[in-house]
């Protein structure tokens, strides 16, 4: 068993930016973590160039030194600074003709008044899917960006490694789902114990993201029974409630490694590589 340790997020990392004059330029503004890391990584993967900022004031600042390269602004729809229209607007301010896709939770009358008078902007509405991301882009008129790796997309028929994420949280399925999926993984996700033993009994994963905390069944219960399944199964505990003794429970578990919320994205995504190299997957199963 490799040394199991614990992570947490480097606020100061960010994922590199790809070079390549050709590309559509992309700046993600969102404050939330795993969304503002998984879509810039996702776009990057997709062939994009991306910028990401978490607050308006630093999406502006990217803005003025950037803007000749960045093609279109991807906002959340609420800020910390700087509410959506507001930072839509002053981006405007700087170029009037700048394309803009809104993320947002809301829903009815409000958002549309809200929005109103801001121009025109298509709304991609949270929790989505990459492709749903994509689409608005191309309906916003952004060229649409060639595959980052040579030029290649993964083959369906390609052994790839599968991961297994259980969380009872939904947008946290999907997120890690999209993530994974566009990094070249078979990703299953489900929201409780039960139906990940469901999912084990006929299909072998690599890696497993459980989540410490849900309800009936805790991640490290989970890892145990898992681990009898899939045998050659690295289990990941992720959790945004880390005890004194956590690292030698999961360890005892049978757990590699405590990510602790909000995840860093990019070292996850790092370990999950070094583990499980794309297209080294295990046999699918029946």
């Amino acid at each position: 068993m490799p040394e199991q340790q614990r992570e947490g997020r480097d606020p100061s990392h960010e994922p590199e930016r790809p070079a390549g004059p050709d590309r559509p330029g992309v700046l993600v503004v969102d404050d939330e973590n795993l969304v503002r890391i998984t879509v810039h990584l996702g776009l990057e993967r997709n062939g994009f160039r991306v910028w990401s900022a978490s607050s308006a004031r630093e999406a502006l600042d990217l803005y003025r030194q950037f803007r000749e390269q960045i093609d279109v602004v991807v906002l959340d729809d609420c800020l910390p600074d700087l509410d959506g229209p507001a930072t839509l607007g002053s981006l405007r301010e700087l170029r009037s003709d700048l394309r803009a896709c809104v993320m947002s939770n809301r829903r009815g009358n409000a958002f549309v008044r809200d929005w109103i008078g801001c121009g025109e902007a298509h709304v991609v509405a949270k929790p989505f899917f990459l492709e749903d991301l994509t689409r608005a882009l191309r309906l916003a008129g952004v060229p649409e960006a060639l595959p980052a790796r040579g030029g290649e997309r993964i083959r369906k028929e390609t052994l790839m490694p599968a991961i297994l994420v259980v969380d009872d949280d939904r947008d946290t399925c999907r997120n890690m789902t999209d993530l994974f999926s566009d990094c070249g993984y078979r990703v299953d996700a489900v929201e409780n114990g039960p139906s990940a033993l469901a999912r084990a009994r006929h299909q072998q994963y690599d890696v497993g993201l459980l989540d410490l905390r849900m309800p009936g069944m805790d991640g490290l219960t989970l890892c145990r029974r898992l681990l009898q399944l899939c045998p050659g199964m690295v289990p990941l505990i992720v959790t945004g409630f880390p005890g004194p003794n956590l690292d030698d429970e999961a360890r005892e578990a049978g757990a590699h490694k405590v990510f602790v919320k909000p995840i860093d994205v990019a070292r996850l995504i790092a370990l999950v590589e070094r583990i499980a190299p794309p297209g080294n997957g295990t046999d699918a199963g029946v």
